[in-house]
């Protein structure tokens, strides 16, 4: 736990329970499409009962969980990324302006 606590203060490491950090280092064991589907916004002409979603919400419950668990990191990889680029496109505009 010490190279932990030096990455982690102590202090914020223990607001979390045993079973909320073994979830954020470990993630899920079991990807509930139910609940993701539930928690997903729609944005621009993409709506939740359009042929497109359908397919989509179709293909991912019928697939195993390893396909599920490879598709929920390559979708968490993109956001970041997505994160990342626009953090460099605001920096970058900030230094154009100066």
């Amino acid at each position: 736990m010490k190279g932990l606590h030096i990455l982690v203060g102590k202090d914020l490491l223990a607001e979390f329970s045993i079973v909320e950090l073994e979830l954020l280092f470990n993630g899920k064991k079991h990807i509930d499409v139910d609940e993701i589907r539930a928690y997903t916004i729609y944005q621009g002409d993409i709506k939740a009962d359009s042929k497109l979603c359908t397919w989509f919400w179709q293909l991912i419950t019928e697939m195993d969980m390893e396909k599920r668990m490879r598709l929920l990191k390559v979708s968490e990889r993109s956001e970041r990324d997505l994160m990342k680029t626009s953090i460099l496109a605001m920096n970058c505009a900030n230094w154009l302006q100066t």
